[in-house]
């Protein structure tokens, strides 16, 4: 039996190499998730699973050499202060360590005196225009 993709848009039955619907012409790659990107005047991070905040990747004393853990769970981005000199604060108000907190889109988050805002991007078009997002 050959391998088949079925439309999402219309329900056809299309071969598995074509990237688009043979019947309406839609995608057959759409993907509906989320990224979460926090940047600054300086920095702009994209975050699809998970990084690690350390003093070697920014130009800021105070931040730890391991820092802050931010990591996606169930589609939500959480951060975890990994005991840090300096503490860890979201939105002006510091947090405990080693605990798991939510990030929402337009939270202010602060990694000892480096701050970040948290923008929520939910794709629902297709992988070319998450790339082309991302490339800007």
């Amino acid at each position: 039996m050959e391998e088949s993709k079925v439309c999402q848009s219309c329900g056809g039955i299309n071969d598995i190499r074509n990237m688009k619907c043979k019947y309406c012409g839609n995608s057959l790659f759409k993907v509906k998730k989320s990224a979460f990107i926090l940047s600054n005047e300086k920095y702009k991070l994209s975050i699809v699973s998970d990084l690690f905040i350390e003093r070697k990747d920014f130009d800021h004393k105070y931040v730890s050499n391991k820092h802050a853990y931010l990591f996606v769970e169930n589609g939500t981005l959480k951060v975890r202060d990994l005991k840090s000199t300096n503490g860890t604060m979201i939105n002006n108000k510091s947090i405990e360590p080693l605990v798991d907190y939510e990030l929402h889109d337009g939270d202010k988050v602060t990694f000892a005196d480096l701050s970040f805002k948290v923008e929520v991007v939910v794709w629902k078009k297709n992988i070319i225009d998450i790339l082309t997002y991302f490339s800007r």
